[in-house]
């Protein structure tokens, strides 16, 4: 809701200045849900960080949290669709907008990456839900184990077990849960 409203100023009766603002409060935001963790999800308000100061922010993630900074990571429990708002206040004025956030549990491997240094795509990134943990293990064509982690989230640099660079190649890979195979493929190591 933007308002618009008009003042003045009286200077001894006189009329000195005359204008209108318009009062914008705007609830306007965004979510980003591409970290490694699905569950994880990263609300941005409109605002830049310097106009903070002159309004106050009302999240509501639909799991029954809430926050009150502009910019906020939410952790959600379990898989499913919330409804989220802002509601932006200031200047007596305020607006609130509405958001649907669906929260998959998933587990993704890339079937390919490059860790030749660059900066990009240097790490081979397991995306699950981060809140359970998953074990993955890594083959060579010929079957022998050259990575191995249990973790929340999974990261791998194409490194052996004794720290040297593997070649380029296809290589084979097995994620369980709770040791139920949850997903297994192929990927390519691109040097």
């Amino acid at each position: 809701m933007k308002n618009l409203f008009q003042f003045a100023i009286i200077v001894a009766g006189v009329w000195t200045f005359c204008q209108d603002i318009n009062a914008q409060v705007d609830a306007t935001y965004s979510i980003d849900t591409s970290y490694v963790n699905s569950y994880k999800v990263r609300f941005v308000s409109a605002y830049e960080l310097a106009d903070t100061l002159n309004y106050s922010f009302q999240w509501q993630f639909g799991d029954g949290e809430s926050s009150h900074l502009p910019v906020v990571e939410h952790m959600y429990n379990e898989a499913g669709t919330y409804f989220t708002s802002l509601t932006v206040s200031g200047s007596g004025f305020s607006d609130n907008s509405f958001k649907k956030v669906k929260i998959n549990n998933i587990v993704q491997a890339p079937n390919v990456f490059t860790p030749n240094g660059d900066g990009i795509n240097d790490f081979w990134v397991v995306r699950t839900n981060g809140k359970s943990k998953y074990a993955v293990s890594v083959f060579t064509p010929s079957g022998s184990k050259v990575f191995e982690m249990s973790s929340y989230t999974i990261s791998w640099d194409g490194k052996n077990p004794g720290g040297s660079d593997l070649g380029s190649g296809v290589y084979y890979y097995v994620i369980t849960l709770n040791d139920k195979y949850v997903e297994t493929g192929f990927f390519h190591l691109i040097r």
